[in-house]
Formats: C-alpha cells, sequence, structure tokens
C-alpha cells in the first residue's frame, strides 16, 4: 500500500525521532511530511528519506524560535496534501495528527501525548508572567480547540502509554491501543560505576531540572546534566560548582554516561521514558519521580522512587540511595517488552488490522 509517514518537527534525535526510525525502516519508501527541519542533526536513515517541510521552513529565525510560530502550525499541517496515498502515519505530540487525510486514506496517529501545551503543562511551557498568559490565551483557547477537533480525523489511535491513553480518552474521547517505544540498546549492564549522578534531558522548564538542582546545591554530590535547551544559561546560573553542563553530546559520548553514572536522575512527569530503559541497560539505576510512564517502566529492581515532586521528597531518596546504591546486574523480567523487535512486530500488526479494518468500514472509537 501506498505509505506517507508525517512527523512534527525534525530538529534533533530526541525520544520520537529514535521511534520514527524504526518505523522508517518498516515503510522505506514513504516519504516524511514534517513542519521544519535540520537535516544536519538527524540519524543517516531519516537524513536519507524523502522530507517534505511545511511553509514553516521558510520563516524567518524559526531554528530558533520555533515555538513562537506554535500558533501556525495547525494552518501549515492542514496544508499537506496525501492524494494517492492509501495509508498515513502520523507519530505526533503536537499537530501531526491534525492533518487532512485525502478520503481514500487510512490516517492511523501513533500518538506520544496530546498536546501538552494547550492542556496540562502551559504554564510549564510559557511560565508564568500573567501579560504574556493574557496575551497566549485566545491562541491557547484555539489550539484546544482545533486539537479536539482534529482528533476526529484519525481513524485508529496508536500511543506509547497507559499514561498517554488516558489522556487520549479524557481529551479527544477516543480509545488507543498502548504498544510501547523500543530501547535502542541491548541489555549490557556495566558494573564499574563512577561517583557521579546524571541528567540527559533537554533543557526545558516541565522537566523539572531546576528542583534536582536545587536538592544537589544542597547536598554537594556531583551532578551532570547532559543536553541542551532554552533553560540552559537559567538552570546554570542556578547551579553550584558539584553541577557540571556538557551541552549537546553524540549517540558514543551518551552511552559513556549512561554506563558509568552512579544513577539516572528523572525528576519531572513524562508521558513514557525512553532514556530511564537506557539507563536500565547498561545496569544503571534510576532515581525518579513516581508519577506518569515512568511507572510502566522501573520497578524496584531497577529504581527507587520520591513521592512528591519537591526537595525534601527527592533529598530523602537521594541521601537514602548514597547509602545503599545498587547496580542492576540482572536483565529484568520486563526487559524485553521493549525490544526493536517486539516493537515493529506489534506496530506492523497493528497497521495491518487497522488498515484491513478501514477497508471494511469499520469504526474504532
Amino acid at each position: 500500500m501506498k505509505t506517507a509517514l508525517v512527523h512534527d518537527w525534525l530538529n534533533g534525535m530526541r525520544g520520537g525521532e529514535k521511534v520514527l526510525e524504526h518505523i522508517c525502516s518498516l515503510f522505506p519508501d514513504a516519504p516524511l511530511f514534517t513542519l521544519h527541519g535540520e537535516k544536519e542533526k538527524l540519524s543517516p536513515l531519516l537524513r536519507q528519506k524523502d522530507i517534505l517541510y511545511s511553509m514553516i521552513q521558510n520563516l524567518p529565525l524559526r531554528k530558533k524560535y520555533y515555538r513562537y510560530y506554535l500558533p501556525f502550525f495547525p494552518l501549515a499541517v492542514e496544508r499537506f496534501r496525501f492524494d494517492g496515498f492509501e495509508l498515513v502515519i502520523s507519530t505526533s505530540h503536537c499537530a501531526a495528527k491534525g492533518i487532512k487525510p485525502a478520503d481514500a486514506s487510512c490516517h492511523v496517529c501513533y500518538c506520544f501525548t496530546p498536546m501538552r501545551y494547550v492542556w496540562e503543562l502551559s504554564g510549564d511551557y510559557f511560565g508564568e508572567n500573567a501579560l504574556k498568559h493574557f496575551l497566549l490565551n485566545p491562541f491557547l483557547s484555539y489550539l484546544k480547540s482545533w486539537d479536539k477537533k482534529s482528533s476526529g480525523r484519525v481513524f485508529r489511535f496508536l500511543t506509547i502509554s497507559r499514561t498517554t491513553q488516558e489522556r487520549i480518552k479524557r481529551f479527544y474521547g477516543r480509545d488507543s491501543l498502548v504498544i510501547y517505544p523500543p530501547c535502542n540498546y541491548p541489555f549490557d549492564p556495566d558494573k564499574e560505576k563512577k561517583d557521579f549522578y546524571l541528567i540527559l534531558s533537554a533543557l526545558v522548564p516541565y522537566k523539572k531540572i531546576d528542583l534536582a538542582i536545587r536538592v544537589f546545591n544542597e547536598t554537594k554530590l556531583p551532578l551532570v546534566i547532559a543536553g541542551s535547551g532554552p533553560d540552559e544559561d537559567r538552570l546554570k546560573k542556578a547551579s553550584g560548582p558539584n553541577v557540571a553542563f556538557t551541552g549537546w553530546i553524540d549517540e558514543d559520548k551518551k552511552e559513556e554516561l549512561l554506563r558509568s553514572a552512579k544513577a539516572l536522575i528523572f525528576p519531572g512527569v513524562e508521558d513514557f521514558g525512553l532514556t530511564p530503559l537506557e539507563a536500565i541497560a547498561f545496569g544503571t539505576p534510576v532515581v525518579a519521580y513516581k508519577k506518569g510512564g515512568i511507572l510502566e517502566t522501573i520497578t524496584e529492581e531497577t529504581g527507587v522512587f520520591f513521592e512528591e515532586q519537591n526537595e525534601p521528597s527527592l533529598k530523602g531518596v537521594l541521601l537514602s540511595f548514597e547509602r545503599k546504591p545498587f547496580v542492576i546486574e540482572k536483565k529484568p523480567d520486563h526487559f524485553d517488552r521493549f525490544s526493536p523487535e517486539h516493537f515493529k512486530k506489534e506496530f506492523k500488526s497493528a497497521i495491518d488490522e487497522t488498515f484491513d479494518a478501514f477497508r471494511k468500514g469499520k469504526k474504532f472509537y
């Protein structure tokens, strides 16, 4: 069947882009539609794709300030044309799921989450400035309305966790099928750990990295923060001498840090959380806030949880871990559930089932 793929944007290799790689391998001839991108920041597999960009690609300063073009994203994705495609697969956490498929096209969305910016985390994304919110509110209301309305253009939703499944039901009134994203690393634990904790993340407000920094400033424990993002300067200014920033890192450096860290610190609420699984693959335990998709990947064998998203709760668990650290030596029973092979098998099966239902006029709600 003639297939097209749609992804929100392509300006780096985060969790969503790694999932997209596996989907691209299942549909190697499918063109890839996206709002905007920077090919030089993509993996070799994605750089080889036939990539079609929206009008956002030609807007000024979009590399640094693309988030400010958010109100234009619906118009941009709705201008894509899918005549002649039997199947369209969108991978979406923002606007990609809002495409207008052709009447003869079966649209399946692998939804990372409904648009966080408008449903739950506008304060974390846009700050708490009252004037900014006053100016943004009309746009956020419009985006919320558009996001819900455009969900009706999706024939079937697939999603990454029970956490996002609940959101899709709550915000869109739609059922969805959970297919867990894959971890690209095989289980290969390293027992030689160094004396530092690690945060590996985009530096954006909702990741709650500032919470971890305050705790590490107080405890004086060594922390390495790997990643980049709009919050970088603010976080650096708030950090003590025991907190080191690496900036953006490549895959080799990422593996080195994940292998050698004493533990991965995960203070935010994630829809799924691929990085903790990658840490587990190298025998590195996780210290995480006990909420969200992390509850579907981390067990007592592989990490420790703090109950409240505040400094006393994280500090207490961290000091307890200092007294009794551990290394993951045995492969967790559930780890193979997140293998690339398992993902591809489940995803392809769901796509085949969905396309067959589309041809027969069956509905998914």
